[in-house]
């Protein structure tokens, strides 16, 4: 399933709303019921969709750079996780270090715990594969019972006994659901001492943990927030996104949802516009000639030269207003040729 992130101004943003705040969103419309019907990972995909379709549009003012977490900790890391069907939100790490490691508290059997004790953390699990500095992990299940891992296999092994870091797998004959894992850690002669667990965790062969660090210095993902745009008293300023924005996503998301073709980027979709305008017509010594579209949406090349998303949907520039730089028109030019 893929994931919404929904952070202002984020370098990995890929949705101005989430889902709770779409479907309040959509209440508002007739077509409300007709949205519900559709699943969280549809709405997910087309609220993407509707996000990255949105950066083409002209808007007026100047979009925010660095992004909001650009050069920080990963405060929020797991939302960078490379997969996340199975996860839920939380981990291990307050932040990923430039070590790409996390430091355990203190000595004992529950030096780390991560997971949510009553939940599944990770389900269907047939192997999981760790890097720990003398840290040994233990799995649990919903009810707070171990999961032993029927064998083991050491990939990798480097220092001296009672200095070692060891990357393991464990394998499960049948694949177990985990809720929560344990990291026990206890050294007697060094009791300033705590365990560490590296980044690098692979559930069934998959990689979960980004990687440590923190973020570049890249500007923001989406085109909002924006600076330098005023439309009807409101003045757009880096911390926030316009609520014309949301509703905006929510509406083009419901006509990807309704229409799939529409989808930028699908194929067999012809957006050239359709109909007839003047390519030459001979009038006495001057030849106007004609020609012909083939966009469906359109019968005039009126909007040929907008973006996608105008041409399709003209009505976003009703919605939008002076959210967007529509001043320029898209001139025709008829050339004219003499006999």
């Amino acid at each position: 399933m893929k994931r919404l992130i929904t952070t202002v101004g984020g370098a990995y943003s890929n949705s101005y709303v989430t889902i709770p705040q779409a479907d309040l969103i959509a209440f508002n419309f007739p077509w409300s019921s007709d949205w519900n019907t559709f699943s969280d990972d549809d709405k997910t995909l087309a609220l993407i969709q509707a996000a990255f379709g949105m950066q083409q549009l002209p808007w007026n003012g100047l979009k925010c750079s660095p992004a909001v977490d650009a050069g920080l900790p990963q405060l929020d890391w797991d939302k960078y996780w490379l997969k996340v069907d199975d996860i839920v939100s939380g981990g291990i790490f307050s932040y990923l270090t430039n070590d790409g490691f996390a430091t355990g508290v203190g000595q004992g059997d529950e030096v780390f715990k991560y997971g949510i004790e009553g939940d599944v953390v990770f389900s269907a699990t047939s192997s999981f594969q760790y890097k720990t500095f003398e840290t040994g992990l233990t799995f649990w299940d919903k009810d707070k019972v171990e999961i032993p891992p029927d064998r083991f296999e050491i990939l990798s092994s480097s220092g001296s006994s009672g200095d070692q870091t060891r990357d393991i797998v464990v394998y499960w004959d049948t694949p177990v659901d985990i809720s929560y894992i344990t990291g026990s850690f206890n050294d007697a002669f060094n009791p300033g001492r705590s365990g560490r667990w590296l980044w690098g965790v692979y559930v069934n062969g998959e990689q979960l943990f980004n990687f440590p660090g923190t973020t570049a210095t890249q500007s923001q993902r989406l085109a909002w927030p924006r600076s330098g745009v005023t439309c009807d008293g409101e003045t757009a300023d880096c911390t926030y996104v316009p609520e014309t924005i949301f509703i905006t996503q929510v509406m083009i998301a419901y006509n990807f949802l309704k229409y799939p073709n529409q989808v930028p980027g699908t194929p067999s979709v012809d957006t050239t516009p359709t109909g007839t305008y003047i390519k030459r017509q001979k009038l006495d010594v001057l030849e106007i000639e004609y020609d012909e579209f083939s966009n469906p949406e359109s019968s005039s090349c009126d909007d040929c030269g907008d973006p996608y998303l105008l041409q399709i949907y003209p009505w976003l520039k009703d919605v939008l207003q002076c959210w967007l730089d529509i001043r320029s028109g898209n001139s025709q030019m008829i050339r004219l040729f003499r006999n």
